[in-house]
């Protein structure tokens, strides 16, 4: 069973123990489903608040994480884009961005509203569409595409000797990945059937994903908290499994010695960098049930702190630490369960509970504003 203190009477008192965020999410666990819009726009603006908090000093820690698991190696940054082309049909895709050994300039305050994760987003998708207009526009034009949906980004931090090793050449200062070689690369890191319009084969099972460091900024928890939500109303007073994972960085490690040692180190309390960890529990998948939804063979080590980098306010973390071998059955085999009977069972959900996650997904919508994600073509 997960740690005891994995469990509350919020699903959000991690990341809010009083104020309007707290109070709307007690009474959606309540059952209630109707809110005046200022008390939405309260909740809204603390959750904007949250967000941005978070944001600041992800970039900062994900530095100080990378320097301690990597050494004094040279990085290279690859940001992995999924979406969607729409056109006569729609085509999920990934677009891999390569952001170089040193993007620090680009992880800087944004502009207007927006995170710097999204900022950065999307700012760099649309300088990669530029330059994909140019080269597939035949392409597109014949599949009828218009648009590019962004759904969500991931930053991926590798060894740049290990990329290396994997193209048989030396990447030089300022020469980027070409698609060929993301093409080699991409199937070893995320669930994709295509980079751009490239359909790319499935990675064989005895080649294995090279060790990085990724992080993901969740844009928005609607999705997640709809799933907790929809099963029906908590009864007050009683126990539920806290959202942990706003923020998340998943290390990638070549042995199950070294998860455990990673673990380890960070139950000590450790300074790295610029960065003070404080340990809190780990929910590990390894020895138990796996979480809901994702698949019996689901194994991983979920540590949770919280990180005081210097500069920022105290963040809650989860740092999701996983071995190369299981990190392919759980991203890539997707454990028992292949994408096509996971969308059969979302599709065979029951009316009433649907109904259900509709109303509340109303609701959530207005607190976790989705983003702007179009970008033409």
């Amino acid at each position: 069973m997960a740690d005891t203190q994995h469990y509350g009477t919020n699903l959000l008192q991690n990341y809010s123990r009083q104020g309007p965020l707290y109070d709307v999410m007690q009474e959606l666990q309540q059952g209630k489903l109707v809110f005046d819009s200022a008390t939405l726009g309260r909740a809204r603006a603390e959750a904007q608040k949250k967000a941005v908090e978070l944001d600041r000093s992800t970039y900062p820690f994900q530095e100080d994480l990378m320097r301690y698991l990597f050494g004094d190696y040279t990085k290279r940054v690859i940001m992995f884009v999924s979406g969607t082309f729409h056109g006569k049909e729609s085509l999920p895709t990934v677009m891999p961005i390569d952001l170089g050994s040193n993007p620090h300039q680009l992880f800087q305050e944004p502009h207007g509203n927006l995170t710097i994760d999204s900022a950065v987003t999307f700012e760099q998708t649309k300088r990669y569409l530029d330059a994909f207009r140019s080269t597939y526009s035949g392409e597109a034009a014949r599949l009828g595409i218009n648009d590019f949906e962004v759904d969500k980004s991931r930053f991926f931090y590798f060894r740049q000797r290990d990329l290396e090793d994997m193209f048989g050449r030396h990447l030089k200062r300022g020469q980027t990945i070409s698609l060929e070689e993301m093409a080699l690369l991409a199937p070893l890191v995320i669930s994709t059937d295509r980079i751009g319009l490239t359909e790319i084969a499935a990675p064989s099972g005895d080649v294995q994903t090279p060790m990085h460091v990724s992080y993901r900024l969740k844009q928005s928890l609607g999705a997640k908290l709809v799933d907790r939500l929809s099963d029906g109303p908590y009864k007050p007073g009683s126990k539920v499994r806290l959202i942990a994972d706003w923020v998340a960085h998943r290390p990638v490690l070549p042995t199950m010695g070294e998860v455990n040692a990673l673990e380890a180190f960070l139950k000590t309390n450790p300074t790295i960098g610029n960065s003070k960890i404080g340990y809190r529990y780990t929910n590990d998948y390894y020895v138990e049930e796996p979480k809901m939804g994702s698949g019996r063979q689901f194994k991983a080590k979920n540590v949770i702190v919280i990180v005081t980098t210097s500069g920022h306010e105290p963040a809650l973390r989860e740092i999701q630490i996983v071995d190369a071998e299981q990190y392919y059955v759980n991203e890539l085999k997707k454990g028992e369960e292949r994408h096509d009977e996971l969308e059969k069972k979302k599709s065979n959900v029951p009316r009433k509970k649907r109904a259900a996650q509709e109303k509340i997904g109303r609701v959530l919508d207005q607190i976790f504003v989705p983003e702007n994600d179009f970008a033409p073509l």
